[in-house]
């Protein structure tokens, strides 16, 4: 229903436009059809080519970009659009990027960066970005911190996640945050906490309503 709508869009109202394409890129990116998602955010570049929108729309653009590029692998791509979704953002707009970045930045070993990328912006995430965004930037910032040593400061962000989704109604918010507890405990050698998190984590009643979704921050 979303993407229907979002197709009705008059290309004329280039801000409209341009939030609609990503919406769509977005939807079909969960959906695992990647060609309908690249489509979608080559025409909203080609709308702000001929705009000058600012940065907010175009920042999402980027960022989805990153996303698919990470999803098949090509993380040094990722790395190069997420950077430049950042460079761009103005600094309001650099929360989300940071999201993103910190976690391919991970996946690449630059653990320091990654986490001060996490920690500096996860504040401002907590408040007003959406679920995929909280989710990575609590779980990077928790990976980095125990890489570290403080395993303490590791659960209480996890904990802190988990808190946020009963507070906010978001049930996979949640559930991600008792899966990272579930490999933290793992790591730790605890495979009964381990399994009992991974059995809150993956409680079929949290999951049901995303069936058919494939979720960036669940690509683990």
């Amino acid at each position: 229903e979303v993407a229907r709508v979002a197709e009705q869009v008059d290309p004329r109202n280039h801000l409209a436009f341009g939030i609609s394409r990503n919406m769509m890129a977005y939807l079909a990116t969960i959906a695992g059809d990647y060609a309908s998602a690249q489509q979608a955010l080559a025409s909203v570049k080609s709308a702000y080519e001929k705009s000058g929108l600012g940065s907010w729309p175009s920042t999402y653009t980027l960022c989805f970009e990153g996303c698919i590029e990470m999803i098949h692998g090509n993380v040094r791509a990722a790395v190069q659009r997420f950077e430049t979704a950042l460079k761009n953002a103005t600094p309001s707009g650099q929360s989300v990027p940071s999201a993103f970045l910190a976690d391919a930045l991970y996946d690449k070993g630059e653990l320091d960066r990654a986490g001060s990328l996490a920690e500096d912006h996860i504040r401002l995430n907590r408040e007003i970005a959406p679920p995929d965004i909280v989710i990575l930037s609590y779980r990077v910032a928790a990976r980095v911190s125990f890489l570290n040593g403080n395993l303490d400061h590791a659960e209480s962000l996890l904990t802190e996640l988990g808190d946020i989704g009963d507070m906010r109604g978001v049930p996979r918010r949640k559930a991600a945050a008792w899966l990272e507890k579930s490999r933290l405990a793992l790591l730790c050698g605890d495979a009964d906490a381990a399994a009992r998190y991974l059995a809150l984590g993956a409680n079929p009643k949290i999951w049901a309503p995303h069936a058919g979704a494939q979720f960036y921050s669940q690509e683990l």
